[in-house]
Order: C-alpha cells, then sequence, then structure tokens
C-alpha cells in the first residue's frame, strides 16, 4: 500500500489460503495492487497484548515447515516470513528479516541475488545476524559477508542509522499527536524506504522520508506520503530513572509489572522496580525503602488499574516532592477522570492515560 501511495506499479508475492486471500483482496482493491499466491499450509497469526509486546505467533515457529516462495522482477521489498523462505531474484532488493528469533540472511541463507542489496533491520535483529559486535561494527560486517551496498538498523524512539560504506547518516525519529499506533510501524519505514530508494533518492534521504510516513502512521494510521520537514517534531529520548508504582500480590499485576519494566528498558531508560529491587516483606522495612528508591529517581509510572492504595500512596509522595508522575488507567477515561476516583492526580498535574504504550512512549519523549 505504501508504494501505491507513492504512485508506483506493485505486485504482492505471498502465501495464503482461500480465505486470506479473499480478505487480502478487499484490503488491496482500492490500491490497484496486483497479488500471486503460494497455497500456505497453515494460516499463521500473530497476537499482540500491548504494541510493545513480543508477539504470540499461531502455529509456534519452530512447528512450521517453511514452503520455497520465488519472485524475480526489477526491484523487490523483501520480508522475512515465518511460514515462507523467499528466493528472490531483482536488480534491487531491500531486505527487512522480520524476525527477533530467528532473522535469516538474504544472500547466504536464503540464496537471493541482486545487484545492489540494502538491509532494513532493527538493532535486534542485527544482534542476532552479528552477535558480540558493536552497532556500527556489525553493520559494516553484515554488508562485507553478503555484498550489501546499505544497512539500515532501526532503533526506535532513538530513530535509524544509515550505514553506507564508511559513512554513517543519523536519522531521528518524528512524532506528529499523541498516538502510538506501533504495529506495523517497521513495516511500513521498510516500505517508504524502499520506494524511495527505488525512485533514486540517496539512501540517507530514503530513511528520513521513511521517518516521517512512520510518524503520520503512528499519530493516526495513515500510510502517505510526508516531504515536509518536521525539525520541531524531532524526537529526543530520554533516558533517566523510572519509578514503576504498582501491585505486584496477583499473577495478572505481576505479569504487567514485568512486562512494564521490560518495556521501559527497551525505550531506553531503567526502570527501577519495587518488586524487583526491595521485594515484599514488613511495613516497617518495606516503606522506607520503596520511598528511598523512589527519590532516586527523575519520574514515575503510576499502574492505577484496581486503585492500589499503595501506588496511589507513592504517587502523591512524589507529586509532594516534585517528581512527575504518568498514570496509566485502563478503566477510567481521562474524560472521565475529573467525577472519578483519579481526580487528585489530575488536578496535581499527572499526566493520566488510558493506553500503556501512549504512556510509556509519552514518558519516553517529553521533556
Amino acid at each position: 500500500m505504501v508504494g501505491a501511495t507513492l504512485g508506483l506499479n506493485v505486485t504482492l508475492v505471498s502465501l495464503a489460503d482461500g480465505v486470506d486471500i479473499e480478505r487480502v483482496g478487499h484490503i488491496l482493491r482500492p490500491y490497484n495492487i496486483d497479488s500471486r499466491y503460494e497455497s500456505s499450509a497453515a494460516t499463521v497469526t500473530f497476537g499482540y497484548a500491548t504494541p510493545l509486546s513480543v508477539p504470540s505467533i499461531i502455529p509456534r515457529p519452530d512447528s512450521i515447515e517453511r514452503q520455497p516462495l520465488q519472485a524475480d522482477g526489477g526491484d523487490a521489498l523483501v520480508y522475512g516470513m515465518v511460514d515462507a523462505l523467499p528466493l528472490v531474484t531483482a536488480k534491487r532488493v531491500v531486505y527487512d528479516p522480520q524476525s527477533a528469533w530467528l532473522p535469516l540472511r538474504f544472500r547466504s541463507q536464503l540464496g537471493g541475488t541482486a545487484e545492489k542489496l540494502a538491509y532494513v533491520l532493527n538493532a535486534r535483529e542485527l544482534r542476532r545476524l552479528v552477535p558480540d559486535l558493536a552497532m556500527g561494527e556489525a553493520a559494516r560486517s553484515l554488508m562485507r559477508d553478503e555484498n550489501a551496498q546499505i544497512v539500515v538498523v532501526k532503533n526506535g524512539l532513538s530513530g535509524a542509522v544509515v550505514f553506507e560504506g564508511e559513512v554513517e547518516h543519523r536519522v531521528p525519529a518524528y512524532r506528529r499527536g499523541q498516538g502510538a499506533n506501533l504495529v506495523g510501524s517497521g513495516d511500513v519505514f521498510s516500505a517508504a524506504f524502499a520506494c524511495r530508494w527505488f525512485a533514486g533518492d540517496a539512501a540517507a534521504d530514503a530513511a528520513r522520508a521513511a521517518s516521517r510516513m512512520v510518524a503520520n502512521f503512528v499519530a493516526d494510521g495513515i500510510v502517505e506520503a510526508v516531504d515536509d520537514p518536521l525539525p520541531e517534531d524531532v524526537i529526543k529520548p530520554w533516558s533517566g530513572d523510572v519509578y514503576i508504582a504498582g501491585p505486584f500480590f496477583t499473577l495478572a499485576e505481576r505479569w504487567l509489572v514485568e512486562e512494564v519494566r521490560l518495556y521501559v528498558e527497551e525505550l531506553g531508560m531503567r526502570a527501577r522496580s519495587p518488586l524487583h529491587e526491595v521485594g515484599i516483606g514488613r511495613a516497617e522495612v518495606i516503606a522506607p525503602a520503596d520511598l528511598a528508591m523512589l527519590g532516586e529517581c527523575q519520574r514515575v509510572l503510576a499502574l492505577c488499574d484496581g486503585r492500589d492504595p499503595g501506588t496511589i500512596f507513592e504517587a502523591g509522595y512524589a507529586t509532594k516532592t516534585g517528581i512527575p508522575v504518568w498514570a496509566v488507567s485502563t478503566s477510567t477515561r481521562e474524560a472521565d477522570a475529573d467525577k472519578g476516583d483519579l481526580r487528585m492526580l489530575l488536578g496535581t498535574g499527572s499526566r493520566i492515560f488510558d493506553d500503556l504504550t501512549a504512556a510509556l512512549v509519552d514518558l519516553a519523549t517529553a521533556e
């Protein structure tokens, strides 16, 4: 759809069963995208607890026998697939491995051929393909091994780094509005980069255009060309200590704290968790230790579902001591907070969100 939006003739080559073909055809029809499908042995589904979660894949990837999928063309955007082994011969290829658990190399493992090859992948995939090296060394090692002219490493809120020979170009991430539509944003980046690179743009310019298109997609789900510069919307990630205030007395509560701790770290901040650093014990021991740790942090993330008294107390303590609070409550919307039981948080300056991902992104990017 990105290519069609930018005015290119696009053919989709993939695996699908009958139901999928009809569903995808309905989606592609307004964009005049041609398609060719090979029969799929299994329909693969991806489930996300949040847009930041590692997806659950059904069936399990290690239980799927991958089918060969061949395609030839002048220019090709190739995504790694759970159920297929794409074998592509093209003049120019942009390859996105699309797998944090088992990424494959385009030339040496998939057997693809290209006159010019660009890798577009995230930092985690690069570490899997080239372990034990810093990003720059790993990117250049991949370029040498795969005879690739370009490696673009997507690095979340920090933007992307374009490696071309010995030259590095840093491309910022942009933000438009408060949206947090992150699922699919990496796909949009790769597609937009491919379209602009195929059209003759320099790799760094193509990456900047892709980053701007992702900003629109994340904000409102719209995929469209964005050519205007957005210097005022460049994201400047914050990387301080975050105190995670939230109950952890049930399995569901502990699961949420574990997930949030992981998300905070992956967004470039340092997670400080009472569950992990203090634990559970006598009140006269735990309370002072928790508050001492809270005082070492610059921001508080309060998980307010359930209205746990300890969490509300910690949010109030943080506010009193001048530490800003980001409160997440999926059961009370901000529009109703002034009428509900979050009015004290709202009235004392806490930022209240009904979406965890939106809260985390704002937490990581607010000045």
